[in-house]
């Protein structure tokens, strides 16, 4: 594959990762929280939000694996579970930076 094709595949799945993630977010998000679905989780099980997180990531990577080791015919694409799962990287992303920030804050009022 050529670098243009590639950098087109790039903007097009980027396209697509940020169009799953303003669709899930407001049927997960009741609120302006948009960790709430995970928060929400998190408290019925006694675990955190991004242990719930991981959970729900874990299930498309296996997807992934399975389609790698050759089950091509699964219920789910196996593009969805690559775009589902690099939206739960970024929502872990944006949890590990929510920690930092209430972490400096936290110094700040020292």
């Amino acid at each position: 594959m050529n670098t243009t094709k590639f950098e087109r595949i790039v903007k097009e799945l980027i396209g697509e990762v940020n169009r799953v993630r303003l669709q899930a977010q407001q049927e997960y998000a009741e609120t302006d929280n948009v960790f709430q679905n995970f928060e929400e989780t998190a408290k019925r099980l006694g675990i955190s939000r991004e242990e719930v997180l991981y959970v729900f990531l874990d299930k498309h990577l296996r997807g992934v694996a399975r389609w790698i080791r050759g089950v091509k015919n699964q219920r789910d694409a196996v593009e969805g579970r690559i775009i589902d799962a690099i939206n739960y990287l970024i929502i872990l992303y944006a949890m590990i930076r929510d920690e930092e920030d209430k972490f400096k804050e936290e110094e700040e009022d020292l």
